[in-house]
């Protein structure tokens, strides 16, 4: 899928990186309390069924008599539908054991596998981890940073030449619209960063409830409004919060789209999980914003910083929004191991991280399914108002 403004795609699927390691910008109001999430539960299924080759063909009525045939084959073995899918000849399902054996002996069942959780990627505030940042560090050396932060743009931001895009127009804002869909623990839609520019919101978290404003109670975890604000963080915006580097501007940190159409799923609950079928749930919220869906989106870019195991059903779902027409985006993972899941899916690009000397962050899952490495080490973004002091890292799933 092609954008209208290929730099500008770039730098926004770069910014996923900039879940690797984070710096605070911290507020200074009186901080929240985090609320303790339901736990997950174990017997919660995705169920795919065989599709046909001519199933990409069906329309819209096929569609909805083929999803009831499978509903009625789910409810027949003792099974409860919690999220059904259509287009991709699965659901996710409640299952007793007896259930699970009535199901998988039905011969239009292609696979059941144990509904998967995700984790937010990295940690929303902070400042370094114990580890070396990078492989220099790791051998006792040190470089001059080959980019450092300057006025509103983080080291980041210079890296990936926000200023020159933004000078020659490459802000998001056109008469092409482009969204960006952030999946994460939600946004503190009051934060002076976001002067109350969002577009859209929707909460897929079932387990917790108040969560369904943006400008409420909403993101208790802080991940989510710190991935946000490292896309849409507005210049001139800030407070002057504490946690800035040197060569900063008292207004804060800008950035990446500030014109682009910001869209926030919150996915992931107040300790930064979500499930699979939440998950799915958001992108195809993110990817029917499109045009081509019945939305009012020319591009959509989706982001999501989170990883966990992978899942038959999703790479169906990532498969599907991509033949739709999105692009989506997946930081690769934080604990220096294979890249996570959905970054390693085919039709996802996998985001890695780099440090301000462009050397490769030891943290960062690297493999094969890499597709673009950016700044994720130190990185500078709002995090909510009233945030408490820093907590440890957290790595991927």
């Amino acid at each position: 899928m092609k954008l209208t403004h290929p730099l500008l795609a770039t730098t926004l699927a770069l910014t996923l990186a900039a879940c690797g390691q984070p710096s605070a910008v911290t507020p200074d109001a009186a901080p929240t309390a985090p609320v303790a999430a339901t736990p997950a539960e174990t017997d919660s299924y995705l169920v795919g069924f065989r599709q046909p080759l001519s199933a990409q063909n069906l329309g819209a009525q096929e569609l909805a008599a083929q999803a009831a045939v499978q509903a009625q084959a789910i409810t027949a073995a003792g099974g409860v539908i919690s999220s059904q899918w259509a287009d991709i000849s699965a659901a996710a399902v409640r299952l007793s054991p007896a259930a699970l054996t009535k199901l998988r002996a039905n011969p239009n069942v292609e696979y059941i596998e144990q509904e998967a959780v995700h984790r937010a990627q990295g940690r929303p505030s902070g400042t370094s981890d114990a580890r070396p940042a990078s492989a220099l560090a790791a051998q006792g050396l040190g470089a001059q940073a080959l980019y450092a932060p300057s006025g509103e743009f983080t080291w980041g931001d210079n890296a990936l030449r926000v200023p020159a895009l933004r000078a020659a127009g490459y802000t998001g804002a056109s008469t092409t619209r482009v969204a960006v869909c952030v999946l994460d623990t939600g946004i503190d839609g009051n934060h002076p960063e976001f002067q109350r520019k969002l577009t859209g919101f929707k909460n897929f978290v079932t387990t917790e409830a108040n969560r369904n404003d943006p400008y409420a109670l909403n993101d208790v975890d802080g991940h989510g409004t710190h991935v946000a604000g490292t896309v849409f963080a507005q210049y001139g915006a800030g407070t002057g919060a504490a946690g800035r580097l040197g060569g900063m501007d008292a207004a804060g940190v800008g950035g990446v789209a500030t014109g682009a159409n910001l869209f926030v799923g919150r996915v992931l609950g107040d300790t930064g999980s979500g499930s699979s079928s939440g998950i799915i749930n958001g992108v195809n919220w993110c990817v029917a914003q499109l045009k081509s869906q019945g939305g009012t989106q020319d591009r959509v870019v989706v982001s999501m910083s989170l990883g966990g195991s992978k899942s038959q059903t999703e790479q169906r779902a990532y498969t599907a929004a991509y033949n739709k027409g999105a692009l989506i985006i997946a930081a690769t993972g934080n604990d220096g191991a294979a890249v996570s899941y959905p970054a390693a899916y085919t039709q996802v690009a996998g985001v890695a991280a780099v440090d301000s000397n462009l050397a490769k962050a030891d943290f960062s899952n690297f493999g094969t399914q890499v597709d673009l490495s950016g700044p994720g080490v130190a990185v500078l973004s709002p995090v909510p108002s009233g945030r408490a002091p820093p907590r440890a890292p957290r790595a991927a799933a």
